[in-house]
């Protein structure tokens, strides 16, 4: 899967980063961190994809089996006119008939159950991929990102701003310690 690849990138990104002196943190080229993000965003509609296909799929196979449904019923209303003489074989045919009827209506809604399964099952499972993948990537680039600041903040660090000197109105006034 394209995406395990694309984690895989990102790991050995963050691992062969330079190392920041005294803090255990690495520092990672922005632009290639960022492209191997598109990257994964671009992979993830190929999960999507293949649900859409499995329910595609699904589709197909409810429409075989309602399409068998209705041949062997016309088989079997075909067969019951031809036995139409009297009476007990117009009763056989019929029932015979509603039994095919009955059977294939009941393996096509054996199908759908598990078709609809495993559909839900994949469903599921790319959802909770996706979601552990950019659970991942997010957490990644939160230490990421604070790892630049941290930097950012040792090679800029903010004056200190001093208080101003106490007026000697204040100073007069104030108790001694």
């Amino acid at each position: 899967m394209e995406i395990l690849e694309l984690i895989e990138q990102l790991e050995q990104l963050a691992t062969s980063s330079k190392k920041v002196p005294l803090t255990g943190k690495r520092m990672v080229q922005a632009d290639r961190l960022l492209g191997l993000v598109d990257q994964m965003r671009q992979a993830i509609p190929n999960d999507v994809l293949q649900a859409q296909e499995l329910a595609e799929k699904r589709e197909e196979i409810i429409t075989q089996a309602l399409t068998n449904a209705n041949r062997v019923k016309a088989a079997a209303e075909q067969e019951s006119r031809l036995r139409v003489s009297e009476g007990e074989l117009v009763k056989i045919a019929k029932h015979q008939s509603e039994e095919i009827i009955t059977a294939a209506e009941e393996r096509a809604r054996t199908l759908m159950q598990r078709v609809q399964v495993e559909l839900e099952s994949r469903r599921t499972g790319a959802d909770q991929y996706a979601n552990e993948v950019l659970s991942s990537l997010e957490q990644d680039l939160s230490t990421v990102l604070e790892s630049v600041r941290r930097g950012l903040s040792i090679l800029n660090p903010t004056p200190v701003v001093q208080s101003p000197a106490p007026k000697a109105e204040e100073a007069a006034t104030a108790p001694a310690s």
